[in-house]
This record gives structure tokens, C-alpha cells and sequence, in this order.
């Protein structure tokens, strides 16, 4: 019994790393403040051929004195890196089985989204445009990380 034990044992410490291996994650905007100039930010180019399902945090925070400030968070996907296509994907607000093409962010917190790289596409990145920002009043601050996994 001990032995089927070690060897299990063995087996699992030695397939750990394998799948350890198969997730990612990269900052795909670093923190950003969006106000009357800049209005809008582009992320990162990030490489994601090698992985089937993609996944976004966006977190979001505003400074709203009775303006009511809003992002527009969008994903784009390029074959070239330079050619860019919007991305259909699915958030939390209309779930699995309905795709977006971007979503309107104007409540403090963090924002989901997903897609499964069906069509192998190697880059994508994350876009955001504000409205009704000023100066000092209503500004919007936000920031985007990407999990992605084989």
C-alpha cells in the first residue's frame, strides 16, 4: 500500500509542473488615468496564440462630482499585430451565450470578460474611451490584467 501510495504520489509532483506551465497572465494595462486629455488608452499588444481560452480583469475606479463618467472597454484581435479586428467576447452582464463587442463601465469595481481563441487569433489588446470626464472633477482610472490558459 505504501508503495502505490509513493509512486502516486511521485506521479502527481512530477505532472505539477506540466500543468503549472499552461497558464498565463500579463498586465495589459498598467494602471491609466483617463480625464479631459488623454480620453481614451490603448493596451498592450499581448501574444496569445498558444492559448485557447482568454480571460480579462478590468479594474475601474471614478472621481465623479455629478458628472456621470463612463468607459468604454473594448478587445481588439490582430493576425499581424498591426491589422485590428474587433473581438466578439462574452462579461458577466449578458453571460455565455451572448457575445459583446464592448461594454460601458460607469460603476466602481471590477469587470469580467472572456473569449475562447477558436480562431487562433496570435494578438489581441484591450481599448477604453471615456465620456464626461473634466480635468480634475471626473476622471476614471483604470487597469486591465489577462489570464489565459491552453
Amino acid at each position: 500500500m505504501k508503495k502505490i501510495f509513493a509512486l502516486l504520489l511521485v506521479g502527481v509532483l512530477l505532472a505539477t509542473p506540466v500543468f503549472a506551465g499552461d497558464a498565463f497572465r500579463k498586465t495589459v494595462l498598467a494602471s491609466t488615468t483617463l480625464d479631459d486629455d488623454p480620453t481614451s488608452a490603448t493596451g498592450d499588444s499581448v501574444y496569445i496564440a498558444q492559448y485557447d481560452k482568454v480571460g480579462i480583469w478590468v479594474n475601474y475606479a471614478e472621481v465623479d462630482a455629478g458628472a456621470t463618467a463612463s468607459t468604454v472597454v473594448a478587445f481588439d484581435v490582430s493576425y499581424d499585430g498591426s491589422t485590428w479586428l474587433d473581438a466578439s467576447y462574452h462579461d458577466f452582464a449578458g453571460g455565455e451565450s451572448t457575445f459583446v463587442t464592448s461594454e460601458t463601465i460607469s460603476t466602481d469595481g471590477n469587470y469580467y470578460a472572456w473569449f475562447d481563441n477558436a480562431n487562433n487569433f496570435p494578438y489581441m489588446r484591450m481599448t477604453a474611451v471615456a465620456a464626461n470626464t473634466t480635468a480634475t472633477s471626473a476622471t476614471v482610472t483604470l487597469s486591465a490584467t489577462l489570464s489565459a490558459q491552453k
